[in-house]
């Protein structure tokens, strides 16, 4: 029950009492070739004479306003650190696409934004599904990039998907739905050719949310064939800058089998971590947020 407990007690300590909040708007724009222009948004927040950002992404069905995500923001400027919490492609829930865990444009192009070109030393860390996408971003980073953190990511989507289905999982599952309806809930008037006319109301499995929204709208023909081609777990071996693996011992919702290929994987960039806690929470005393911010900073 200690991973459920660290899952659901902290998320809701922060939807009744979130931490403040602090940054300015951004924004940036990247020419998708299926959908062409595409605005994304996120908040920057800067620390006078900081040399080092941290490009910080959020979970499935999550935005750059999350508590988690505002937390680490904390924890990386009272560090010394800038941060850019990215809000990934229609997570603002203005209509501008969707995502899924490899789209590493978002992150390319975010990196490449008039407002952190004078950064020389940039970092990335992303929980669960962002974590997934810093970790794949890891493959063919830019330059300035010098070390990427994934929490409590999947490495195998097909077993994350498979459990996430379970009706054990029934409470999680409906939570991911939510915010991944609320990131759609524009498109049907501006540009889904892809969703026609889904009832994506009547979707409950994640599986099924693939098969009708993120399979089409990137041209595979299934969820399976989406996985395997995007996910992290059969590449690992080929990370080219330092990447910090975060795994919760309790995690509920991302189980032995869904990070078993990093358990497998021989590749001196890569350092793992098992810690207490639930998904994407963990105790505070543990320090987990800190010392992985100062994990990116010390390996890169």
């Amino acid at each position: 029950m200690q991973g459920h407990f660290w899952t659901i007690v902290p998320h809701l300590r922060d939807k009744l009492r979130p931490p403040k909040a602090h940054g300015v708007p951004w924004r940036t724009v990247l020419d998708d070739p299926d959908v062409g222009q595409v605005q994304l948004t996120g908040v920057l927040s800067e620390v006078p004479g900081a040399d080092r950002l941290v490009v910080i992404v959020h979970g499935m069905g999550g935005n750059a306003k999350k508590g988690y995500v505002t937390r680490l923001g904390h924890h990386a400027n009272a560090l010394g650190l800038s941060t850019l919490r990215l809000n990934l492609r229609g997570a603002d829930q203005h209509g501008q696409d969707i995502y899924h865990a490899g789209l590493v444009a978002d992150m390319a192009a975010a990196v490449a934004s008039p407002e952190l070109a004078k950064y020389q030393h940039l970092h990335a860390i992303g929980f669960s599904l962002g974590g997934h996408m810093a970790a794949s971003y890891a493959l063919n980073p830019d330059p300035r990039m010098r070390s990427v953190a994934a929490l409590c990511s999947p490495m195998d989507l097909g077993a994350a998907c498979v459990h996430i289905d379970r009706p054990s999982q029934v409470l999680y599952r409906r939570h991911l739905l939510s915010g991944l309806r609320g990131s759609v809930a524009r498109l049907h008037s501006t540009r889904s050719t892809w969703l026609g006319d889904s009832n994506l109301g009547g979707v409950r499995l994640m599986r099924e949310w693939d098969e009708l929204v993120t399979a089409p709208r990137f041209g595979f023909s299934s969820p399976e064939e989406l996985y395997r081609n995007i996910q992290i777990g059969e590449r690992l071996e080929d990370l080219a800058i330092p990447t910090l693996l975060v795994f919760a011992k309790s995690d509920p919702m991302v189980t032995a089998e869904a990070i078993a290929p990093a358990l497998r994987v021989k590749n001196g960039n890569i350092s793992l971590r098992h810690v207490p806690g639930g998904h994407v929470h963990m105790p505070s005393k543990t320090g987990v947020l800190k010392d992985s911010l100062l994990w990116l900073t010390n390996n890169g």
